[in-house]
């Protein structure tokens, strides 16, 4: 009865359960993604993992109570520099699940601070470099437009 209880997880809604072989020939993550529900595994030579495939939240902000600096400083094609505090909300694909994880192996919140403040910090480390300081006070919207597209390509593919 304590066999049967091990081998199925309960994977939580706005989540979708990764399932990685851990021993054998098909050793890694499966192709298929388990959906929110019971999913049934082998203990002994699997293990279910849950990742978050709803709306996340994050601040890239300084906060000197806490001592925490996210924040991060690109110039501009004069040399100014700025200091970017960006927030962004992002969602992971259901169906890109397994390759995230496969490629990562790592939380969510693991690859905010890694890859994904990496992808933020080049989208705006590029577009600043389009402008000087002036043309970045006053096309503020056309910049802004511009670090999305950016993002969106960098990120949309992974």
């Amino acid at each position: 009865m304590t066999t049967l209880i091990n081998s199925c997880e309960r994977i939580d809604a706005g989540h979708v359960g990764v399932k990685v072989n851990m021993y054998g020939d098909g050793k890694g993550v499966d192709d298929i993604t388990e959906v929110t529900g019971w999913a049934f595994y082998n203990p002994f030579t699997q293990k279910i993992y849950e990742f978050p495939i709803f709306v996340q939240h994050k601040e890239y902000v300084r906060n000197e109570a806490e001592g925490v600096d996210e924040s991060f400083v690109v110039n501009s094609k004069d040399g100014s520099e700025f200091h970017v505090s960006p927030i962004i909300n992002y969602s992971v694909q259901r169906e890109k699940v397994p390759y995230i994880f496969a490629k990562y192996r790592r939380e969510l919140g693991a690859i905010e601070v890694g890859f994904l403040k990496t992808a933020v910090f080049d989208a705006f480390r590029l577009a600043t470099n389009k402008y000087t300081a002036d043309e970045l006070i006053s096309n503020r919207q056309t910049f802004e437009l511009e670090v999305r597209k950016l993002l969106e390509e960098q990120l949309v593919k992974e």
